[in-house]
């Protein structure tokens, strides 16, 4: 068997890797959101406590270039014991850019939402959603 010339070997090789990026170019990316907290707290970022409760969502983009979207989130107040809420709020944040490869985080604070008595971390629940325009 006769070992190939540095040409052929190049060749073979160039073709190879192009065939392997091929499959690449049609990936999907993510673009989605993450994480989604509820924060009530002294020294929390937005909103003045105790009167508001901030929502942190973390949103992810790998798509291999910006999006922009905009951005829901509801917070809903469901008392302990209850299936179904007793308060709901929405928030919208209009044209939020987020660059490729990258995660960014947003807060977004509900004003004068909290009443005393009531607890934060097992009665509230957030959620947020990516507004995309699927045009």
């Amino acid at each position: 068997m006769q070992t190939p010339s540095r040409r052929q070997y190049l060749a073979a090789v160039s073709s190879g890797v192009a065939v392997s990026l091929a499959g690449c170019g049609g990936a999907e990316g993510h673009f989605l959101v993450t994480d989604v907290r509820v924060i009530h707290q002294e020294g929390q970022r937005e909103g003045t406590y105790p009167n508001d409760i901030v929502v942190r969502v973390e949103m992810e983009n790998d798509f291999p270039n910006a999006q922009e979207t905009d951005l829901e989130t509801i917070l809903s107040y469901v008392p302990d014991g209850s299936d179904s809420p007793e308060d709901t709020w929405t928030e919208t944040m209009e044209e939020l850019t987020i660059p490729t490869g990258s995660t960014r985080e947003v807060y977004v604070p509900f004003e004068n939402v909290y009443e005393p008595g009531r607890n934060v971390s097992d009665e509230y629940e957030a959620e947020a959603e990516l507004l995309t325009d699927e045009s």
